[in-house]
């Protein structure tokens, strides 16, 4: 399953600093830790071993803000962002063109108000006039669905 590290306040370059090389690496931008479904999905589409680094302390200061962090990230591996709040409104910017090449990924899904938690259903891709469904969970994992094939 994939390992999650926490940035704590570090930087980008002073938590890759800790990874292991050749490790594959994804990156979590969200004050939310992962649901084990997301978790699954990520390892699904990624390494089993992949290594999730987890932007937790991270207010962005606008479109620039957001638009540097994920390329600077997207250079080293794929991006994941919450797509509530601010986010929605950059996601929405991105696909306007208006944000260069910037590619990420975000989870579909909605807050459970009865328990408080994330329900997940998808993972789309955004890029620039881009937004599709790329993944959605089901009762099998996906390499279990290739070996039936």
């Amino acid at each position: 399953m994939v390992r999650v590290i926490k940035s704590g306040g570090r930087s980008v370059e002073e938590v890759l600093s800790s990874v292991e090389p050749d490790s594959e690496i994804v990156f979590w931008i969200s004050r939310h830790n992962l649901t084990e479904e997301q978790k699954t999905a990520i390892s699904d589409l990624h390494h089993p071993d992949a290594i999730v680094i987890h932007l937790n302390n991270i207010d962005f200061k606008g479109l620039g803000h957001f638009a540097r962090l994920v390329d600077l990230c997207s250079r080293t591996g794929m991006v994941y962002i919450v797509p509530i709040r601010k986010p929605v409104d950059y996601i929405s910017e991105v696909c306007r063109g208006n944000c260069g090449h910037l590619r990420f990924r975000t989870f579909g899904g909605y807050s459970n108000r009865r328990g408080g938690t994330f329900v997940f259903f998808c993972i789309y891709e955004v890029s620039v006039g881009h937004n599709e469904i790329i993944y959605k969970p089901c009762q099998t994992s996906r390499k279990q669905q290739l070996a039936l094939v």
